[in-house]
């Protein structure tokens, strides 16, 4: 948890692994700053310390620029969601949320609400990207622009931290209950962990704080682009 909200690793916290935990630790984390595919993918060419970790953390690629869009898309339209549902006081589903939510912009530009949809919802799933376009539309509500940034402001840590915690806790699980089957053959177990960690194709690895604070601040970005974009169209239409 420290590791993941502060992105370092205090050597007291670090010198209380053993062995085998600081392997655990190291690996994790090069599977998630490292690409899985590297030459050095094979546990017996690495050895982990509290150094090399701290390199992983301090040299990291930053998040692709779509995949932070979508990342914050995704819990700042579920927020809003369950916001608009406490204030209401009943469960809304997707499709009135969004007719609720974004109604009076789409009226007010004359546009469909379903143009103001997250494309990653179920029914839309592939139907539409993440562009401009789309951004440039949902921007247009003056309404979504002040509840981001009250949720960047105030909600958006404490979410990201349970969010952790939450992922921390079931992979650390899972690896417990693998642990526990072969529980008499310890060095094949461990091997199995490990093996788990550098090789499964896919794997839950949470998003530290500063990643999502990148993150933030690409989205803000993308706010600043889509309105003097917007601007900039405003005064192409009172020229003419």
């Amino acid at each position: 948890m420290h590791l993941f909200s502060k992105n370092e690793l205090p050597v007291s916290l670090f010198e209380q692994l053993t062995y085998f935990e600081s392997e655990l630790l190291f690996f994790l984390i090069r599977r998630k700053f490292v690409a899985r595919n590297s030459k050095l993918s094979q546990t017996d060419f690495l050895k982990p310390s509290f150094v090399k970790i701290q390199e992983l953390l301090d040299s990291f690629l930053p998040k692709k620029t779509e995949e932070c869009y979508k990342f914050l898309m995704a819990r700042t339209l579920n927020h809003i969601k369950e916001e608009l549902e406490s204030s209401m006081d009943t469960k809304v589903s997707l499709e009135r949320f969004y007719e609720v939510y974004f109604e009076e912009t789409a009226r007010k530009h004359q546009m469909p609400v379903k143009e103001f949809h997250y494309p990653l919802t179920k029914d839309l799933k592939g139907k539409i990207n993440l562009n401009y376009s789309y951004f440039g539309k949902v921007f247009k509500c003056q309404k979504f622009l002040r509840d981001v940034e009250v949720f960047f402001e105030h909600q958006i840590f404490a979410n990201h931290m349970e969010e952790i915690y939450k992922k921390l806790f079931l992979l650390v699980l899972k690896w417990e209950k693998m642990y526990l089957k072969q529980q008499l053959m310890q060095e094949v177990s461990e091997k199995q962990l490990l093996d788990e960690v550098t090789s499964r194709l896919r794997y839950k690895i949470p998003w530290t704080c500063e990643e999502l604070v990148q993150a933030i601040a690409k989205f803000r970005k993308l706010v600043n682009v889509c309105q003097e974009k917007e601007e900039r169209e405003e005064r192409g239409r009172v020229k003419k």
